[in-house]
């Protein structure tokens, strides 16, 4: 999860197709909960799943919290495979997504929308957090990657 390769989610979403995938969609009250189209694609831009910051947030904070019934096991791979590092004292964990304003902005400089997502643990509390943002210049860089160089700039300076 350190980097984001398309490629690895479409391996997981083929292996548990589209009838599985639609019903954890259902299960977490994951946004829009729209599996139309290409399962290799419905999570990406322009892609029928659409799911805001607060949507997000709500989900993660289910999630981490144990509201959903998942094995705890997966609990822990997944908090493991979203662990960045730690700060200070407290844990930080997050996923980018890099989305584009103009075809092919992925592949070439261009515009891109640019969204980090997760949870930051510490004191004795965890919260989840999410940032989505447009980028109207050409970054030289992914949008995804801005947006938690930003989060992470924010806890590291403030301490939370």
């Amino acid at each position: 999860m350190s980097r984001s390769v398309i490629w690895v989610s479409q391996l997981i979403v083929n292996y548990l197709g589209a009838k599985q995938t639609q019903n954890y969609l259902n299960k977490f009250n994951y946004g829009n909960q729209s599996l139309n189209g290409d399962i290799n694609n419905f999570w990406l831009t322009g892609g029928s799943i659409k799911v805001s910051a607060k949507e997000q947030v709500r989900f993660l904070s289910n999630l981490w919290s144990g509201k959903f019934s998942i094995h705890r096991k997966t609990l822990q791979l997944t908090k493991d495979a979203t662990y960045i590092h730690t700060i200070k004292t407290n844990k930080f964990y997050g996923k980018t997504g890099t989305g584009c304003l103009d075809k092919g902005c992925t592949s070439k400089l261009g515009r891109e929308l640019g969204c980090f997502v997760g949870i930051y643990e510490g004191k004795g509390q965890s919260f989840a957090f999410a940032l989505n943002f447009s980028e109207k210049k050409s970054l030289n860089g992914y949008a995804g990657l801005a947006a938690k160089d930003t989060v992470q700039r924010y806890f590291e300076k403030f301490n939370l």
